[in-house]
């Protein structure tokens, strides 16, 4: 392959250095898009904000469903990598690959450096959290946000299933 699309759930915070550090460290082998959302009050993550990188970068608008959906739509129609790094199970960036891939056949690797679910519920076991996507109650408030917990279990089952995983520690890798 020769492309290679770089997906990051949100540019506002720090997780987005991951995403544009990996688009960056590619970009020197490989023609590089970088796709996030913006779903907080910083227009990008200070430090790159006067960045200008050598990759194409598209940013949407991040916000709750319904709305949502478009941005999502409009990222999906937007990538054009032959494969996708999408950067944590997160609804944004696990969720659109996992689109791109049932509807353009593009495979993906995921790349996990911790699980959302635990760090924001730490000391609960994983079985008291598990939520399948046949289970979810769209209705259902917390299914409003793209990136909430509830999506976030989601996505981590999910993620047990994906083809390539990158993980950060022992602990990760022994658990996926």
């Amino acid at each position: 392959f020769k492309s290679v699309t770089v997906l990051s759930w949100d540019i506002c915070r720090n997780h987005f250095s991951k995403a544009y550090n990996m688009a960056e460290c590619l970009s020197k082998d490989f023609d590089v898009q970088l796709i996030g959302f913006r779903f907080f009050e910083e227009r990008i993550f200070p430090p790159y904000e006067r960045e200008q990188p050598n990759f194409e970068t598209l940013y949407f608008e991040g916000d709750q469903f319904p709305a949502f959906g478009s941005s999502l739509s409009k990222a999906l129609a937007a990538i054009r990598g032959e494969i996708i790094y999408a950067v944590k199970p997160r609804l944004p960036s696990f969720g659109l690959a996992l689109l791109s891939n049932y509807h353009f056949g593009k495979p993906f690797v995921l790349e996990i450096n911790d699980l959302e679910s635990v760090v924001s519920n730490p000391g609960k076991s994983y079985s008291d959290k598990e939520i399948r996507l046949e289970d979810v109650d769209f209705s259902d408030e917390k299914f409003l946000n793209p990136y909430s917990d509830p999506w976030s279990m989601v996505m981590e089952k999910f993620a047990s299933e994906a083809p390539v995983l990158v993980t950060h520690n022992n602990n990760i890798n022994s658990y996926f």
